[in-house]
């Protein structure tokens, strides 16, 4: 995406009385630490101008992967998904609803991230497994109940447990193997790199 391929709306609030159009679209770094990295840019009007004039785009920070949305309450922006994304970031992710809008391409990308994370915390990501394996076998009971049955898992928060309750009665993935492919995709080289929104494979420069 860019300036001219952006998701434009046209009666954006300006200053305390004024509507303006405001423009957002997700720039992806070609070059230095990062390449590959994507970005949101959002650009409005100024209305006190004549004609059609653009204020100076205001830049997001970078972040591994990057989905615009629009809320039902018309509000925009971007979802995020770092490059080291823990379990807890994935099942925020998961329930901010943008995997279910994802088509296989986005889906493939989103995995090979969350898989690689996997391999930097597996320590981590094991002591989550080990917790929502116990939330799914108990049928996501009340936390208090819960934590009568199962001591051994403490400390255990409450939000934590919501979380991780709210993930599996969504249907959240186990994550384990190559959950998040086709039956019918080819084998994915998980060492290889990420490739960029346009299909390309950075040259590690």
């Amino acid at each position: 995406m860019d300036a001219e391929s952006a998701f434009v709306v046209d009666d954006y609030p300006y200053s305390y009385h004024l509507l303006c159009k405001i423009r957002y679209w997700l720039e992806t770094s070609t070059k230095g630490a990062k390449k590959g990295d994507v970005r949101m840019v959002t650009q409005t009007t100024n209305p006190r101008r004549p004609g059609e004039s653009w204020n100076t785009p205001k830049l997001g920070q970078y972040s591994a992967l990057r989905f615009l949305a629009q809320y039902e309450n018309g509000h925009v922006d971007s979802v995020p998904l770092a490059v080291w994304t823990t379990a807890e970031r994935w099942m925020r992710f998961y329930l901010s609803g943008t995997w279910a809008l994802l088509n296989a391409y986005e889906r493939k990308r989103v995995g090979l991230v969350v898989t690689l994370s996997e391999r930097g915390d597996q320590v981590g990501r094991a002591r989550w497994k080990v917790r929502m394996d116990a939330v799914r076998a108990g049928g996501c009971l009340p936390y208090e109940e819960f934590i009568a049955l199962h001591p051994e898992l403490e400390p255990f928060v409450e939000a934590d447990y919501d979380l991780i309750r709210d993930y599996v009665q969504a249907g959240g993935f186990d994550l384990v193997g190559r959950w998040w492919a086709d039956p019918a995709d080819s084998v994915v080289d998980l060492d290889a790199e990420i490739p960029l929104a346009d299909g390309s494979v950075p040259d590690g420069d």
